[in-house]
C-alpha cells in the first residue's frame, strides 16, 4: 500500500509556468472534488481525505496554501492547521466547516488561519479569500527575500570595509617606517 494512496495530485506543470500548490483536506468527497475542480486551472491541486495524509504530504512537498475541513474523523482541521504551520509558517490556510462554533473559530485564528468559511461554500468567496491569501504569501516571501538580499549586501560591505581599514592601517604603518 502506497503511503499517499488517499491523495490525488494534479500532473505537474512545466517549470516555466509552475503554479502554486494547494492542499485540500476534507473527508467528504463532494467538497474536496468541487474545490479541486474550482482551483485546478490556477493551482497544482493535491487532495487528501484525512488530516494525517495531508500533513504527511506537506512534510515532503512544498505547499503554498491549504483548505482544511474542520471536522474529520482522524484529526480536526485545527490540528492539521497547527501541524502545517509548524512545517512551514508561511502556508496560508483557510478553514472550511459545516459545524461552525466559536471555539473552533478562535482556535483557527490562534494557530494562524487566514479565514474561516462555512459549507456549503460560495465559489466566488472561496476564490476571493484564496486570492488574498496568495497575495499575502507572495508579499511575505518577497519581503523575506529582500531581507536576505540586504543582509548579504551588508555582510559584503562589512568585509570590504574591513579590508579597506586594513589597507589604511598598513599605509599608516608604512608611512611611519619611511
Amino acid at each position: 500500500m502506497e503511503a499517499f494512496d488517499t491523495l490525488t495530485v494534479e500532473p505537474p506543470q512545466s517549470v516555466a509556468t509552475e503554479k502554486p500548490t494547494l492542499l485540500i483536506v476534507d473527508d467528504e468527497a463532494g467538497p474536496r472534488e468541487s474545490l479541486r475542480i474550482v482551483f485546478k486551472d490556477s493551482y497544482n491541486c493535491v487532495t487528501a481525505k484525512c488530516g494525517r495524509d495531508g500533513i504527511e504530504y506537506a512534510r515532503t512537498h512544498a505547499i503554498d496554501a491549504a483548505i482544511l475541513d474542520i471536522k474529520m474523523p482522524d484529526l480536526s482541521g485545527v490540528d492539521v492547521l497547527r501541524e502545517l504551520k509548524e512545517i512551514d509558517a508561511n502556508i496560508e490556510c483557510v478553514m472550511l466547516t459545516g459545524y461552525e462554533t466559536i471555539e473552533t473559530a478562535r482556535a483557527a485564528v490562534r494557530y494562524g488561519a487566514a479565514d474561516y468559511l462555512n459549507k456549503p461554500f460560495d465559489v466566488f468567496s472561496v476564490r476571493e479569500v484564496l486570492n488574498k491569501c496568495m497575495q499575502r504569501r507572495q508579499g511575505r516571501l518577497a519581503a523575506e527575500e529582500s531581507l536576505r538580499s540586504l543582509q548579504q549586501t551588508n555582510e559584503e560591505l562589512s568585509q570590504e570595509l574591513t579590508q579597506l581599514n586594513r589597507a589604511v592601517e598598513a599605509g599608516v604603518l608604512s608611512a611611519g617606517v619611511v
